[in-house]
């Protein structure tokens, strides 16, 4: 496959996440809630205290940035495929370990989970099957010919 593939892929699920990460993530009462918004609420809450998912939390105000650096890297085609490949799936499976982290986080009676999660979650997997693309491509591109054995 072609780099412009992956780079469609990483493009797309970047954008996906992005956005996502605006949405609605959680509902508290009758006030929807972007991941953005999750930093004090959950820690108010006591989901996360300590522990990874309380660092995760911490630094994904990053995230946007993050994102937007990975589409900037699929569509600009100086960039080393090594470079964007260690890039979207450090971000990849960050935004992804997060969305699972809340969504398999205990349930309180006043949270529901909304679809933002969800969209960031499908563009974090969009992502990564963008960096097994552009994986697979680089490897097949390194591999001796025939003739040069």
């Amino acid at each position: 496959m072609s780099r412009p593939w992956s780079v469609t892929l990483v493009a797309a699920g970047s954008l996906a996440a992005l956005a996502g990460s605006f949405m609605p993530w959680l509902t508290s009462g009758s006030v929807d809630r972007s991941s953005y918004d999750l930093l004090d609420l959950l820690d108010r809450l006591g989901f996360a205290s300590g522990g990874a998912m309380d660092i995760a939390l911490t630094i994904w105000p990053v995230v946007p940035l993050l994102l937007v650096v990975s589409i900037i890297a699929a569509l600009v085609p100086r960039v080393p495929s090594v470079v964007g490949v260690a890039l979207w799936t450090s971000t990849g499976l960050y935004v992804g370990l997060v969305s699972v982290g809340v969504l398999a986080a205990p349930g309180a009676a006043l949270l529901r989970v909304r679809f933002g999660v969800w969209v960031s979650f499908i563009g974090a997997l969009v992502m990564l099957a963008g960096t097994v693309v552009e994986t697979s491509r680089v490897v097949r591109s390194d591999r001796p010919t025939g003739r040069e054995r």
